[in-house]
């Protein structure tokens, strides 16, 4: 698991899945990726307008994959490189999609770089640290953990202890330490998942 946690999970769906099978999969990791990095921003006493961008981003980061292949997007096997050249390049083409609509500067800079890695190895820039966008570092984190603790077709959901030590052993690497520790404060403040937590953190 610890390679998943390395390269950010793609979405994929089975050949033969159903539609609503497929785009209700990228629904709920749409909402559980925006509910939980939402959280973690109000936890971290962010700004108006920083949490209004990571809602806003957290709701949009993956846009770019819909300028992916279906080929490639839903290949239910593992990727060749040329094919991962071709799904890293989802993060700027969000951010172009995203560059005409105004006042959505800070959001477009979040999708852009929700890829990046804490410690520079990431993608599309390489950025490090605290030159990561403070809401793609956020996004980065939530996004790993909802993707690692639901069921994909190559592999069964981690459980939520198990998930949250894969986001503790990326700390530092691929993950801003600080978010980190916000989001399994998030995380722990109901044992387990984070539905009941949100409800006791209205948005601003």
């Amino acid at each position: 698991m610890e390679h998943a946690v390395r390269r950010s999970v793609v979405e994929k769906t089975t050949p033969g899945a159903t539609i609503e099978a497929r785009y209700g999969a990228m629904v709920r990791h749409i909402e559980g990726t925006r509910e939980l990095a939402e959280m973690v921003a109000v936890w971290l006493d962010l700004g108006p307008d920083e949490i209004r961008v990571v809602r806003y981003a957290a709701v949009l980061h993956d846009i770019g994959k819909s300028r992916v292949p279906d080929s490639i997007l839903h290949k239910p096997v593992g990727l060749s490189e040329p094919e991962w050249s071709i799904v890293r390049r989802h993060p700027e083409m969000g951010a172009k999609l995203l560059s005409g609509i105004a006042g959505f500067e800070r959001v477009c800079a979040a999708v852009a770089a929700h890829h990046e890695r804490f410690d520079g190895q990431g993608y599309p820039a390489g950025l490090v640290g605290p030159d990561i966008p403070i809401e793609a570092r956020l996004i980065s984190v939530a996004d790993a953990y909802d993707a690692m603790t639901n069921d994909r077709p190559y592999r069964r959901a981690l459980s939520h202890g198990r998930a949250m030590e894969q986001l503790d052993w990326g700390a530092g690497s691929q993950f801003d330490p600080a978010v980190v520790a916000a989001t399994i404060a998030v995380l722990c403040g109901n044992g387990g998942g984070y539905a009941a937590v949100a409800r006791s953190h209205p948005r601003r």
